[in-house]
């Protein structure tokens, strides 16, 4: 049989044997450098082997605990332990200190220690770099109530409103004001000739605010007489640290109405764009993402519910449970949306989570300190 021909690339055509020769490949199990049998059976991973030991003492060591701050929070087992840190064993964000993450930040000019100064050019510029839903930013007023304010949502109302909400961060207090304080004296949950708002027309608003204001002072139509009250030196607000203050703005929604002269109502029957204070507290679509006790009756359900987005600091967990003070045990408190079909009341938070309401004038509930930087 004649031999067989192979053409190469450059033309040239060399006979093969129709009998190929014998080849016997020995193993080369400790190759050297320019081996002509690198990849012999054994011969590459002991090729391996002596790369990975004429690198020891040049890769990094393993980190298994890294501090904040540090800067080898990659190295093998070092990140996992980074992680875990963050949270706790069933996955939900603890939240961080971001005065403590941010300290170097923070001492900087221009800012040199205010760390509200800081978050609110970080916001500005939209930087939120390491600065995540669930951190938080210590607070303690003038009159030494503590408490740790969480970042509940970042930009979650941006581009909303009739005049667009700009770049900002909600604050929402981890635990409650430790005071007790009802919503109005008596049990009346429509608007007054102040607002017709009932958020904005009760006592807690006025209080929070540090306004001198007229509150209901009866449950018939128009809330009665109306009752003054003058919180300018005695509310939550003028106990905020002047730095503070500076930075918080109005939180602007399309709050519902509940007022008509000489009727009482028991169901929202209009809504307008309205600020909704400097100090405030949510309403039930920003806690459970859905209307519950608040106006239900068809076709007023809209105006409490369409003008709110649920906060991501509340969404799918009980991070909603709030202390009576920070630390304290659990606390009912207030939310912003009337009881739907009834004059008398408001939607709560129960002490345990669950979605409830009670008469205005109850006097075991409290408020969480709630504002925004923008």
């Amino acid at each position: 049989m004649s031999n067989a021909l192979v053409v190469f690339k450059d033309g040239s055509a060399h006979p093969i044997s129709s009998r190929p020769k014998e080849v016997e490949t020995e193993i080369d199990a400790t190759p050297t450098e320019n081996s002509e049998n690198p990849v012999s059976s054994g011969g590459v991973f002991e090729a391996l082997a002596q790369i990975l030991e004429s690198l020891d003492g040049l890769l990094p060591e393993i980190d298994e605990a890294p501090t904040s701050g540090s800067d080898n929070l990659v190295k093998s087992g070092g990140v996992f332990s980074a992680l875990a840190g963050r949270s706790n064993p069933n996955m939900l964000y603890e939240g961080s200190d971001l005065k403590s993450l941010h300290a170097n930040e923070i001492s900087l000019s221009p800012y040199s220690g205010n760390e509200w100064a800081w978050i609110r050019a970080r916001i500005q510029a939209e930087n939120f770099e390491r600065i995540n839903v669930g951190d938080y930013i210590p607070l303690t007023l003038t009159d030494s109530t503590v408490f740790l304010m969480e970042v509940a949502g970042i930009n979650t109302y941006k581009q909303y409103g009739d005049i667009a909400t700009m770049s900002h961060i909600d604050f929402i207090s981890r635990d409650c004001h430790p005071t007790l304080k009802p919503m109005n004296p008596v049990n009346y949950n429509n608007g007054t000739r102040i607002s017709p708002s009932p958020w904005l027309a009760s006592d807690l608003y006025a209080w929070l605010n540090s306004l001198q204001s007229e509150i209901p002072n009866a449950t018939t139509a128009d809330g009665g007489t109306l009752e003054a009250v003058d919180y300018r030196t005695s509310g939550v607000w003028d106990k905020l640290p002047a730095a503070l203050q500076s930075v918080i703005v109005q939180k602007r929604l399309l709050l519902p109405s509940r007022y008509t002269a000489g009727n009482l109502l028991i169901d929202d029957n209009n809504w307008a764009w309205t600020d909704a204070g400097k100090l405030w507290i949510p309403f039930e679509m920003e806690v459970y993402g859905t209307p519950i006790w608040g106006s239900y009756v068809s076709p007023n359900q809209g105006y409490g519910a369409g003008g709110f987005q649920q906060y991501p600091i509340f969404a799918h967990n009980m991070k909603r449970v709030k202390g009576a003070g920070n630390g304290g045990g659990r606390s009912y408190w207030w939310l912003g949306s009337a009881r739907g079909g009834y004059s008398t009341g408001f939607a709560v938070v129960g002490n345990s989570g669950y979605a409830h309401i009670y008469s205005a004038s109850f006097a075991s509930i409290r408020a969480p300190l709630c504002f925004r930087i923008a």
